[in-house]
This record gives C-alpha cells, structure tokens and sequence, in this order.
C-alpha cells in the first residue's frame, strides 16, 4: 500500500499548478467563444435564407446563445469582478454542462431543424 499511495503522489506532482490550470481554462473560453460567436453570427444571418421555414426559436439556437452567454458572463466577472479559482472553475463546468445537454437532451426532445436522431 506504500507503493500505491507514492505512486499517486507522484502523479500529482505532474499536474501544473491551479493557476496554471485556471490561465489555460480562460485561453480556451477565449478561443472557444470567438468561434462560437462567428459560428452564431454566421447561422443568424445565413439559414433564414437557406431554410425557408427557419425559425429563431429553434431550441439548439437559444441553447447556443444561453451558453454563449453564460460564457460571457464568466469572462466579464472574471475581468471586472475580480472572479477566480473556484467561481470561475463552477462557472465554466455549469457552461460544459450546458453545453453537453444541449448537444443531447435537446436533439432527442425537441425535433426541428437541429434533430440528428
């Protein structure tokens, strides 16, 4: 049992520091929410004149704009807040977890333009 408890310690001195974490996790909504923002941009102003029956209160779009918000909402607080570490990590997770029901749940509740089953 030595042996096992100095191998996990071992492999937690591997991991980078939680403020290294944390820097890597605000780069990545950063980047994360350019993308989701041109992508957004993109769909609003061009499949109202693909689809004819386009409607903006397809449940993935508002979905889509909740996470995109909730996103926002992180980076703003973290900047004029003063957000860090654990808020900032819950938000984030809250945003994942937004961001996974709306890839499933909505896809097998909701049909529409955005129904993959």
């Amino acid at each position: 049992q030595v042996f096992s408890s100095s191998i996990s310690l071992e492999a937690f001195e591997r991991f980078p520091s939680l403020g290294h974490l944390e820097q890597m996790s605000v780069i990545s909504v950063r980047f994360g929410l350019v993308f989701l923002t041109v992508a957004i941009a993109v769909g609003l102003f061009w499949l109202p004149s693909l689809i004819p029956n386009f409607s903006y209160a397809d449940p993935k779009l508002l979905m889509t704009l909740t996470l995109w918000l909730v996103y926002c909402v992180g980076l703003i607080a973290r900047r004029y807040m003063r957000w860090e570490g654990k808020k900032l990590m819950e938000l984030t997770l809250y945003g994942f977890v937004l961001a996974l029901v709306s890839m499933t749940l909505v896809n097998v509740i909701f049909g529409g333009l955005h129904k993959l089953l």
